[in-house]
C-alpha cells in the first residue's frame, strides 16, 4: 500500500465513525447536500504530495481533528473541515513538516477541549471557530495589527487559548455573563436561541448570503473578516423570528 492509499484509509476510517454516529454530515455550502467526506477531501489535497511521511503526518492530523471535534462537540451540526485540511496540508508541506502539522494539530485539540462539553464553557457547536466568525471579531477589535493573521494561525489560536482561561475564570469567580451550568445544559452566552433548528436556519440564511467569513467547505477559501457576519447574524436572527435567548 503506497503513502497516499493508507493515509486516505485512515481518514475513511473516521468518515465511517462519523457516519455511524451522525448520518449524513451537514454542510453549510449553499449549493452542496452534505458535507465533503474527509477521503473526499484527503484525496485531492494529497494528489500531488509524493512524500510518504508527509502523507501520514497530514492524514493523522485531519482524522485527530475530526474525531476530537466529535468528542467534544458531539451536537455539532455542520461538518466542513476542507479549509482546516488545506491548513493542515500546507503545514505538513512547511520545512518542519510533522513537526509543524503536529503543533498545528495540538494547539486545535486543546481548543476543543477548553471549549467542549467536558469543560466548564461547554459550548455546543464549534460553528463560530471553523466558520471564521471568532476570527472575525477578533481582528475587527484590531485590523491594523491583526487583518494579516488568517484563522488557523497560530497567534490567533494562542488567543482562543487564552479567551478559553479568561472565560473559566469568569465562571470560577461568579461573573454573572458566565454562570455555572447545571448538568445537561449548553452555554449560550448569544442573545439568540442556537438551538439545532436556529442555529441551522440562521447559519444558512448568512451562508446564501455570502457572508461567512471562512468558506470551510473549500480548500480553496479565502477568509475575509470584513464581511460583517457577527453584526448581521444578530439581524437576521430577528429577521427570522429566532427567538431571544431562554424564551
Amino acid at each position: 500500500m503506497n503513502a497516499n492509499a493508507e493515509a486516505l484509509e485512515r481518514l475513511a476510517a473516521v468518515d465511517a465513525v462519523l457516519r455511524a454516529a451522525v448520518g449524513v454530515t451537514r454542510t453549510l455550502d449553499p449549493g452542496g447536500e452534505r458535507a465533503h467526506l474527509l477521503r473526499e477531501v484527503g484525496a485531492a489535497l494529497l494528489a500531488d504530495l509524493d512524500d510518504s511521511v508527509r502523507a501520514l503526518a497530514f492524514a493523522d492530523a485531519l482524522a485527530a481533528a475530526a474525531t476530537s471535534q466529535f468528542e467534544h462537540f458531539p451536537e455539532n451540526i455542520f461538518w466542513d473541515l476542507d479549509h482546516v485540511a488545506a491548513v493542515l496540508l500546507r503545514a505538513t508541506r512547511s520545512p518542519e513538516g510533522p513537526a509543524q502539522v503536529a503543533r498545528l494539530r495540538d494547539r486545535m485539540l486543546e481548543l476543543h477541549r477548553s471549549f467542549g462539553r467536558h469543560s466548564s464553557i461547554r459550548f455546543r457547536y464549534a460553528h463560530d471557530f471553523v466558520y471564521g466568525l471568532d476570527w472575525e471579531k477578533w481582528v475587527a477589535h484590531d485590523p491594523d495589527s491583526r487583518a494579516s493573521i488568517a484563522p488557523f494561525d497560530v497567534s490567533f489560536l494562542a488567543h482562543m487559548r487564552e479567551r478559553a482561561h479568561e472565560i473559566a475564570r469568569a465562571i470560577r469567580h461568579g461573573n454573572p455573563r458566565y454562570p455555572p451550568l447545571a448538568d445537561g445544559v449548553w452555554r449560550n452566552p448569544f442573545g439568540f436561541s442556537r438551538e439545532p433548528e436556529h442555529e441551522i436556519a440562521l447559519h444558512r440564511d448568512l451562508a446564501a448570503r455570502d457572508v461567512i467569513p471562512v468558506a470551510a467547505w473549500r480548500v480553496d477559501a479565502v477568509p475575509d473578516w470584513r464581511r460583517g457576519c457577527a453584526g448581521l447574524r444578530v439581524e437576521r436572527a430577528k429577521a427570522l423570528g429566532i427567538p431571544t435567548n431562554g424564551a
